[in-house]
Order: C-alpha cells, then sequence, then structure tokens
C-alpha cells in the first residue's frame, strides 16, 4: 500500500468509515459483452484499487472511499451511485444572482475568503472528483457564465491525490468553453492581498428564493422541479444509454445560443458507416452496450440504423463485425450529437437461406455459416477476431 493509498484510507477512517455507495452493474461492462475487450480503465481510475474484474466487476466497500471517479470515467455506465451533482444544479438554481459562481469541495477550509467577487460560493458534499463534465454544463445550462473551481488547498487535503484527476475532468469540461460566452476557471493558487467576504451555500442546504418561500406559504407549491434538475435525477427506468452521457446532452441542449456547428470531444462522439460488405448478420447491433445501433428488417430487406447522441465511442461494434463492415467516419458536430433521431447506416436486401432458414445478405442460396459447412465438412471456421487488434 502506498502513501496516496494510506491518505485516502485515512481519509475514509476519519469520516467514520462510512461504505461506499458505488454499485456497478456488471451488464454493462464492455468486458461481459467482449471477452476480447480487455478493457480495464475503472482498473486505472480507481485511486485505491478497490475495484476488481474477477470474476465479474465488483468494488470492495471495505477499501472503496466513495470518490465517484468511477460514476462518470466508465463510458458504458457500469457504476452507480450518489455524485451530488442533481443537488449542485438545484442549489444554483436557488440563487437569484448566479452569472460568477465559485465552487469549493467539503474539506476547503476557507471558502468564505477569495479574490473574486462572485454572486456564491457552491460547496459540496464530497471531493470534486465525484462531479464528471456533466455537473459543469449543467451549471452553465442553469445560468452561470463565469464557473471558478477552487483547488488551491488540494495540495494540503489528505484527498489531494485526486487533484490531477479533476483536472482532467474540468480540461475536458473546458472543451465547450465559448460555446456561448461560458468561462470555466481553475484556481490553484492560494489567494493573497485584500480578499472579498463571499455568501456561502452548502448543497446539502440551499437557500430558499424568496419566490419559492412566497409558494410554500400560500401552499401553492405544485412540486414540480426544474426541467434541468429533473434531467439529472438518477433513474431506474431502464434505458442503456449512461447517466453521464444523458445529463450531458440535456445541459447542452439546455443552453442558450450553442455553436451547432463545433465538433463534439472525439474521445466520447463519433460517427460510423457500414459499407456493402455487411452481411446483416446483427451482431453489431447485439452487442452495443448503449443499444445506439438498431436493426429493423422485413422479409425482403433489413436496415441498420445509429443514433450519434446515444453511441460513446467504446468501438466494440467494430472489434466484433466479422466482416469488417463498420468504421469511425469523424466526429459529430453538436448539432448532430444533439439530435435524438437515429439516421440510416446501411439497408440491403435479404434471402432466406435454404438450410438453416436465417435471413442473410449475400450470393447464392445459403447463409455465410452454412456455404462454409457445405464446403468444409469436416473443417472448422477460424475465429476471424484473431490477431485482430481492439482499436476501442
Amino acid at each position: 500500500m502506498n502513501i496516496i493509498t494510506l491518505a485516502l484510507a485515512a481519509e475514509k477512517l476519519a469520516a467514520g468509515g462510512v461504505s461506499a455507495a458505488v454499485v456497478p452493474v456488471p451488464q454493462n461492462c464492455l468486458n461481459i459483452r467482449d471477452k476480447a475487450a480487455n478493457c480495464d480503465l475503472c482498473i486505472q481510475t480507481c485511486p485505491v484499487a478497490a475495484i476488481t474484474l474477477e470474476p465479474d466487476i465488483q468494488v470492495d466497500p471495505d477499501t472503496c472511499i466513495n470518490c465517484g471517479l468511477c460514476l462518470h470515467d466508465c463510458p458504458t455506465g457500469v457504476f452507480q451511485g450518489d455524485d451530488g451533482a442533481q443537488r449542485l444544479l438545484h442549489c444554483a438554481l436557488q440563487l437569484a444572482d448566479r452569472e460568477v459562481i465559485e465552487l469549493a469541495c467539503k474539506y476547503h477550509p476557507a471558502p468564505k475568503e477569495g479574490k473574486h467577487r462572485v454572486d456564491g460560493v457552491l460547496i459540496t458534499d464530497n471531493c470534486l472528483s465525484a462531479l464528471g463534465v456533466s455537473a459543469y454544463q449543467g451549471l452553465f445550462a442553469a445560468g452561470v457564465k463565469k464557473l471558478i473551481v477552487r483547488l488551491d488547498n488540494c495540495a494540503e487535503c489528505s484527498m489531494g491525490a485526486l487533484r490531477g484527476k479533476i483536472e482532467t475532468t474540468l480540461d475536458q469540461a473546458a472543451q465547450f468553453d465559448g460555446f456561448d460566452g461560458r468561462t470555466l476557471i481553475k484556481e490553484t493558487e492560494k489567494p493573497s492581498g485584500r480578499l472579498k467576504a463571499r455568501p456561502v451555500y452548502s448543497i446539502k442546504h440551499p437557500p430558499i428564493s424568496r419566490r419559492a418561500l412566497l409558494r410554500k406559504v400560500t401552499m401553492q407549491d405544485d412540486g414540480e422541479a426544474h426541467p434541468l434538475v429533473t434531467a439529472f435525477q438518477p433513474l431506474d427506468d431502464g434505458s442503456a444509454v449512461p447517466q453521464e452521457r444523458r445529463r450531458l446532452l440535456a445541459a447542452l441542449r439546455a443552453r442558450k445560443q450553442v455553436d451547432s456547428g463545433r465538433l463534439m470531444p472525439e474521445r466520447d462522439f463519433t460517427k460510423l458507416r457500414i459499407n456493402d460488405v455487411c452481411t446483416a448478420c446483427g451482431t453489431c447491433v447485439r452487442v452495443c452496450p448503449t443499444e445506439a445501433l438498431g436493426f429493423y428488417e422485413s422479409e425482403s430487406a433489413f436496415a441498420i440504423t445509429f443514433s450519434t447522441a446515444d453511441c460513446v465511442n467504446c468501438g466494440i461494434c467494430i472489434h466484433l463485425c466479422e466482416a469488417r463492415a463498420i468504421e469511425r467516419s469523424g466526429t459529430p458536430t453538436v448539432a448532430e450529437a444533439l439530435d435524438q433521431s437515429p439516421v440510416t447506416l446501411h439497408t440491403g436486401a435479404l434471402k432466406r437461406c435454404q438450410k438453416c432458414h436465417v435471413v442473410f445478405k449475400g450470393e447464392g442460396d445459403y447463409c455465410p455459416t452454412c456455404s462454409f459447412r457445405r464446403k468444409n465438412p469436416f473443417g472448422y471456421r477460424r475465429n476471424p477476431l484473431e490477431n485482430h487488434t481492439n482499436n476501442a
């Protein structure tokens, strides 16, 4: 156990040894769908080695410090838990003025004083590592024009080992800067000189606006939440699209004057195309962890559709396509990523195999499998994935 692990474990002990709130959903893992995927992003992300992949994905509650990194780092949403993003947005929306907001974690010793004149300082109920890109975009969608994130105390914090991960997330969030005049600032130096006293609000105890208080007093509160807060609510509706992706798209759709022609981040978004060697086997659709691909067939034709908004660029469809018919075709624009309407990637005519009666696309009267067996009655079909490099 290294010094970083010891420091983080000490923080957990100081907090009372709270059990981890992170729960894995193994069926969302790429390794379950493709044994050759060898995805270990969660292993690399976890700062205390609390995650294991054998025999299936598990989180050790005694080791986990509930930092929340895995909640937004896993592209397919394997991990579920409370990152505080919904409470953060709710708190921000209660402020009458929220153009300039400062964000600090609960471990910061002096959030009331700073060099910036702000409308309010919001204090999270966990380390900032729990927040993903969607949380920062959600604040911008809530009307924040300048967001200042306090990292100046990380070096002295027992959770300070997570600062690099937090900065990586902020750099990813900053890729959206300039869409509509919003600015994200990392405050890494301790404030000096003449400091300003600012109002501080904990997201656990958000302020109540005058209008909201009046509605409660007069019993006119209909209980309806702000649409943005509702969009950030954890859902258990069976959706295959990861929570982080749903939240990010909801935040971008709520923002005004977004540059629709700008390209989305290449790391998480891609466009696909399917060429004519497609055999209509449907493997790509079956293995897609977010159901971004769809397969529709009739007795004589088929179509494969694709939703850019739902695709997390995991590459599993490309890896498992035996015919090598699928490939990436660039990065989508903001408008393409926000469009919820699936596009048709490929269509073709279908035949029914005279041997097994499965539908297929291709020459002759037999599907590829039956055709091979007729030609090689005593042979075997070589694994097409052998020596194939995973480009995910």
